[in-house]
């Protein structure tokens, strides 16, 4: 299996608002070139080797706080917005310190770490986890190899739309993975195996957690999923997943279990958590509901589906984790002198359209060509138009569906879908009923 989360593409949208574009990647060599090099709008390129840190505080960088800790510093990368750190083959970063996380970020945004492995010095059990992400958003770490003995492979802390592709996270003392009064938290194509678990996943006040085509086994210890939450929580599932021959006691050793879709558990010392009632374990969820409050437009997904937006809330995403399939909904035009009417969009049609190819490209990295599927239609009063096409993205063909609605002050929203599957435009499809689900919200009638 080799997906790509659809938040990937939608985080990009949602974060281009303003988005400054990096600059001409730095490459490295050493840990302290490394460190120096941090900073917003780069692209720092990491030669084969190993990049030791957390020895000494000598390289002083402001977007790097220092803090002094038993046999070490810990370096915490702050404040920053649009960094890519890319590593590859034969690319680590190595704490000296077990109590030094090797990667740790803070208030930071649109960050981007790829093909790095990660981890310690010490084969003895460690205090700090490898890698910290707090107080941060649309961070994605892709292809990446996290190992223990660090505590904890991944520690989220009042974070969103937090992406983790394709990646393996082991030998953890721990846990795998702990997520705290975060949201928007995706794991897709991960591998979780050969950790202690206690537990091996926790999650407390945290909703729309989601792991999607992702192998947990060879994990000992208490329990496997933990989840606190003193008044509920929004979707937190398993979809096609995977869990086989891991030695722990209990599945939860809490009252919230997740929810299942198609996910199998085997040759595990706790019982099946799917056994009694099909897929789905816990609460049974309801059909989940977004309002893009700009528009006024209100969109229904299936249960199993996620949304995110960014921090403005113009930007908008509706997606199945774990697939290339999505909805993105963002202001796209604005007519002239604010027309509202239909003859507006007609006459400005041509703009409209570039305008929406050029977002698309600027802030998805899609190139997106499409064509006009139908008459001019209304949502509620709302003139409205369709088109049909394809983009490129990320070296892939995806399949798109784009919607222009015009709001009453003259500003057109685009409501556009994409995916791999083609099918999933069809009649009965769920990417064809959230698109044709769309509504006027009760606080916009």
């Amino acid at each position: 299996m080799n997906r790509r989360v659809a938040a990937i593409a939608a985080v990009a949208l949602l974060a281009g608002a303003g988005l400054a574009f990096a600059q001409s990647p730095i490459t490295v060599s050493t840990a302290d070139q490394l460190v120096k090099a941090i900073g917003s709008n780069k692209t720092i390129v990491l030669k084969p080797g190993t990049y030791t840190i957390g020895k000494t505080n000598t390289v002083k960088n402001q977007s790097i706080r220092y803090e002094k800790v038993d046999n070490g510093y810990q370096l915490t990368i702050v404040g920053v917005k649009n960094l890519t750190i890319q590593g590859g083959e034969g690319v680590s970063i190595v704490s000296v310190s077990s109590f030094v996380y090797p990667l740790a970020f803070e208030d930071c945004q649109d960050i981007t770490v790829e093909g790095l492995t990660a981890g310690h010095e010490s084969t003895e059990g460690c205090m700090a986890g490898v890698v910290s992400v707090v107080s941060s958003s649309a961070v994605t770490l892709s292809s990446c190899d996290f190992y223990g003995s660090g505590s904890i492979g991944l520690y989220v802390e009042s974070s969103s739309e937090v992406n983790v592709v394709e990646t393996a996270i082991h030998d953890c003392t721990n846990g795998a993975v702990s997520i705290s009064g975060s949201g928007s938290v995706t794991f897709d194509t991960c591998n979780f195996y050969s950790n202690q678990a206690y537990p091996l996943i926790y999650v407390n006040e945290s909703d729309y957690i989601h792991f999607s085509g992702c192998e947990m086994s060879g994990n000992e210890g208490e329990s496997f999923i933990d989840i606190y939450a003193e008044e509920g929580f929004e979707d937190i599932s398993l979809y096609s997943c995977y869990a086989y021959q891991n030695t722990i006691d209990s599945f939860s050793s809490t009252e919230w279990y997740p929810a299942f879709e198609e996910t199998y558990f085997e040759e595990n010392n706790f019982e099946d958590p799917t056994a009694d009632n099909g897929d789905y374990s816990g609460e049974e969820e309801e059909t989940g509901y977004y309002i893009h409050y700009p528009s006024g437009l209100q969109f229904a997904f299936p249960p199993y589906w996620s949304y995110n937006e960014d921090v403005t809330g113009n930007n908008g995403a509706i997606y199945l984790p774990g697939t290339d399939t999505a909805l993105l909904v963002f202001p796209a035009y604005k007519q002239p002198q604010g027309a509202s009417d239909l003859k507006a969009m007609k006459k400005n049609q041509v703009a409209m359209l570039k305008a929406y190819v050029d977002a698309m490209k600027k802030n998805g990295n899609m190139v997106v060509s499409v064509k006009q599927a139908g008459d001019f239609f209304d949502i509620e009063g709302m003139p409205a138009v369709e088109y049909r096409g394809t983009a490129q993205y990320d070296k892939k063909k995806l399949f798109v569906w784009a919607r222009f609605v015009q709001a009453g002050d003259g500003t057109v929203y685009a409501l556009s879908a994409a995916t791999d599957d083609e099918t999933e435009f069809g009649e009965g499809a769920d990417l064809n009923a959230v698109m044709n689900g769309v509504t006027l919200a009760p606080m916009g009638k």
